[in-house]
């Protein structure tokens, strides 16, 4: 039996399709959600798996003292969403608690016959050692999932401790890592990102095939929401929204871990895989969604004027590269030519673009990425 386990719903982005091809495999499989406060509900994906024959649970076995505090927890989620949004905080200490029983946990593993253990890698260290230490006690494969793609070249990246995990396998969706540990390199599996294949794509399309009405003869612009393309301009959105022939669509990022209520992605009319479907420009900055918007041959006004680099010793962003992107150094150009767009000279993506979207996602023959998927899942 194989575990997955994620807090947050853009964790499950990538998991998902892990999960879809080993269940093709006949593979039995069981997902856990350990977030206390958030059950994604809503979520199209973790509801498409579940009508497959996938066992999903809200959360794992565990003792009396853990199950009032999350209790707890929930009942404060009854408050109004406006005091409850003034919390972030609390509900990410909330999130990167843990409230796992040991001896419980045991007995779920041991009952289940769980001999893999799946988690995102960038769950949190408290969960991922609880996890490292049932190693010493039950007999247990601990694999971690790299979330997206490395899109940005920063100093985290460069560490000689990279990965830093406990796990047995680190999936790396690509092999933009600096300085691997010689000790750890064993561990590390450049098998690419399974999202981005076009089998899962296509099941994709499927699953958010929704049909909005639209505008005839409206531009339909998508913005993946940054927090920092607000903070430049407060009025960002309202300028946007007043170009005359736009049809404006938002997607904000689904990685919250306020209670479900509280979370805007849900109140959006489209998912980011339907905005990219829908929009005839996507106006975003180092988003990984950029990669689908890439093999979709979607108009990207990319947000230069977003640029942290100093402010997080970034070295790079991959996406700074891509020649058919149209570059913007600032809002009011942005502006400016999405309310002139038919003016503009037309892009057209180059082999070059491409190859760095292939390195990107970690692979180019999409076969060879599910074959050496089987093999590596088949040899656990």
């Amino acid at each position: 039996m194989n575990l997955f386990l994620f807090d947050q719903a853009i964790q499950f982005d990538s998991l998902a399709p892990i999960i879809f091809m080993m269940k093709k495999q006949n593979k039995k499989i069981i997902v856990i959600n350990t977030n206390p406060v958030n059950l994604h509900k809503k979520n199209i994906l973790l509801n498409f798996i579940k009508k497959n024959n996938t066992s999903v649970l809200d959360y794992p076995p565990t003792n009396l003292s853990f199950q009032i505090k999350t209790f707890l927890f929930k009942l404060i989620t009854l408050l109004p969403k406006k005091i409850i949004s003034k919390s972030e905080g609390f509900w990410w200490r909330v999130s990167n608690n843990i409230y796992f029983d040991k001896s419980h946990f045991i007995n779920f593993l041991v009952k289940k016959n769980i001999k893999n253990i799946f988690i995102p890698n960038d769950y949190i260290f408290k969960k991922k050692n609880f996890f490292y230490e049932l190693k010493n006690i039950k007999k247990i494969k601990i694999i971690e999932v790299e979330v997206g793609a490395r899109t940005l070249l920063s100093s985290p990246y460069g560490k000689n401790s990279f990965p830093l995990s406990m796990c047995d396998y680190f999936i790396a969706s690509n092999n933009n890592i600096a300085d691997i540990d010689p000790n750890q390199l064993e561990k590390v599996k450049f098998l690419g990102s399974l999202r981005y294949n076009s089998y899962w794509q296509k099941e994709l399309d499927k699953i958010n095939n929704v049909k909005f009405q639209t505008e005839k003869h409206k531009l339909k612009v998508g913005l993946l929401v940054n927090d920092r393309m607000l903070q430049k301009d407060n009025n960002f959105l309202n300028r946007l929204k007043k170009i005359r022939n736009v049809e404006l669509e938002i997607v904000h990022k689904p990685k919250s871990v306020m209670p479900e209520k509280c979370c805007d992605y849900f109140n959006d009319k489209f998912n980011a895989f339907q905005l990219i479907n829908w929009a005839d420009i996507i106006v975003s900055h180092s988003s990984t969604l950029l990669i689908e918007a890439i093999q979709k041959n979607k108009v990207v006004f990319y947000c230069s004027f977003l640029d942290y680099h100093n402010e997080f010793n970034i070295k790079k962003s991959v996406f700074d590269q891509i020649s058919g992107f149209y570059y913007f150094n600032n809002i009011d150009r942005l502006i400016e030519s999405i309310s002139n767009y038919s003016q503009l000279n037309k892009k057209n993506y180059s082999n070059s673009d491409f190859d760095i979207i292939h390195n990107l996602k970690g692979f180019k023959n999409d076969n060879d990425l599910i074959n050496n998927y089987k093999k590596f899942i088949n040899n656990l």
